[in-house]
């Protein structure tokens, strides 16, 4: 009996993966692209860390006595609500007290209202922490949204080298075509004794030559592919990827002067300086009013109605009162206010030497993106002579009026030139996406959407 098995060897199935697709896919499976956006997280719990508790308090105590020597027993319950208004800087607090002794029957309700008049001068100080850290979670925001733009700005350079090496090895399969087609013409003049043996051998290095270039712009090519499988954690796919064929940002078109006004007036690295300097001066006059005594006005009213031995009392009590609590030299608080003060100097400092810095890097920036365009329009021209100069040699080459070498030589030429355009084109883009996360239009929020579309 035999068996026969059938195998099918189905085709592995390509598809482009466009730069826009990739991005939003990194967003899912990447670990790192995660980290990021998660410290965005942190002002769900910022405010609520640092503000004074708003809950309402309850607070209850029961408890039940026995006398060892008798049959006699004793309760007491004591039960107590308080509420911190945040806003207004008041306390109210809301107790009742009921006691059931041996010598005495109490019950007790009160209330009490508490202000603050100095220190928390009714909720400034509070309204101003809530400033400061709603300005906090604001710069959360944008350092969350600036650290995953320049995250993007990488995956994209990385995508960029992918489409590089993708390119770069398209043009060395058409060169070896091309190659391989210019053999066959050496090997049919040599049937009619018009090439020799030096032209066939000539033919021959010159197509493996542009094997070897051709496995190299593999090799890289996989490794690329490979970086972006990994970002992606599908290094199990087994679909052949390749890169869009468009190159992004290469037509994007650049308001230098408008892009710079508008980054030195809204920009986030600047806003983010601008942001920590005026928290900073929040910051001295919390810790200042903090250096002022505390004092309350009190209000209350109580209800007293006890029996305690033989007297009964039924009493109701309206209550005005003044707490004052102060130190005498407070130097951990002393020190906090020169620590704010330190953070604001800092602060404007950082914000003059970052902006001198930016200024430099955005002349540099703009020079090379115009010299890039200039040089990528001089390869454009140059591969377009490069091809019409191979069409001329090559049609001489046929006609005996030039030899193989020249051939040869243009073929070269053209490779070089075609293989430098590419190049020119990835730097070209690289650089002016790196201009669009200078000037934080690159990513526009924390959704990561990516400029261009």
């Amino acid at each position: 009996m035999k068996i026969f098995i059938v195998c099918l060897l189905l085709p592995i199935q390509s598809y482009s993966l466009g730069l826009n697709e990739y991005i939003q896919q990194l967003k899912t499976n990447d670990v790192e692209a995660e980290k990021i956006l998660s410290q965005s997280l942190k002002v769900r719990f910022n405010k609520d860390l640092k503000m004074p508790n708003r809950q309402v308090l309850f607070n209850i105590k029961d408890e039940f006595g026995i006398q060892p020597d008798s049959d006699k027993t004793t309760s007491r319950l004591t039960a107590q609500a308080t509420k911190s208004f945040v806003q207004t800087g008041t306390d109210i607090n809301v107790s009742f007290t009921s006691n059931d002794l041996t010598d005495r029957k109490e019950q007790i309700q009160n209330f009490t209202l508490e202000q603050d008049l100095v220190r928390n001068s009714f909720g400034a100080r509070n309204r101003k922490l809530n400033q400061v850290l709603n300005t906090e979670n604001e710069i959360i925001k944008l350092q969350t949204t600036e650290s995953y733009e320049d995250y993007i700005l990488q995956k994209i350079y990385s995508y960029l080298d992918f489409q590089l090496t993708y390119q770069s090895l398209k043009t060395a399969e058409q060169l070896y075509k091309d190659t391989l087609d210019l053999q066959r013409e050496i090997l049919k003049r040599q049937k009619n004794n018009i090439a020799d043996e030096v032209d066939v051998e000539r033919v021959k290095l010159q197509i493996i030559n542009r094997k070897k270039s051709v496995l190299d712009r593999k090799q890289n090519f996989n490794s690329q592919k490979i970086n972006i499988l990994k970002s992606l954690g599908r290094l199990d796919e087994k679909h052949n990827i390749t890169p869009d064929k468009n190159i992004e940002f290469l037509n994007e078109k650049i308001d230098f002067q408008n892009q710079l006004n508008s980054f030195w007036n809204s920009g986030r690295s600047i806003k983010i300086l601008k942001l920590s300097e005026e928290n900073s001066q929040h910051r001295i006059w919390i810790q200042k009013k903090d250096l002022l005594p505390k004092a309350n006005i009190l209000l209350g009213y109580n209800i007293d109605d006890s029996q305690r031995f033989t007297t009964q009392t039924n009493r109701e009590e309206t209550l005005v009162g003044l707490s004052l609590e102060f130190s005498l030299g407070d130097s951990v608080n002393n020190a906090e206010i020169k620590q704010a003060e330190y953070e604001k100097t800092q602060s404007k400092l950082e914000l003059k030497a970052q902006s001198e810095t930016l200024k430099a890097i955005f002349t540099e920036l703009q020079s090379r993106i115009e010299i890039h365009n200039q040089k990528m329009k001089l390869l454009n021209q140059q591969v377009q002579s490069a091809k019409a100069l191979l069409r001329g040699e090559k049609k001489r080459f046929k006609n005996g009026r030039t030899d193989l070498k020249t051939v040869i030589d243009s073929e070269n030429l053209l490779a070089d030139t075609e293989f430098e355009a590419i190049q020119q084109k990835i730097e070209l883009a690289k650089t002016i996406a790196e201009w669009m996360s200078l000037t934080d239009t690159l990513v526009t929020d924390l959704d990561g959407e990516l400029k261009p579309q």
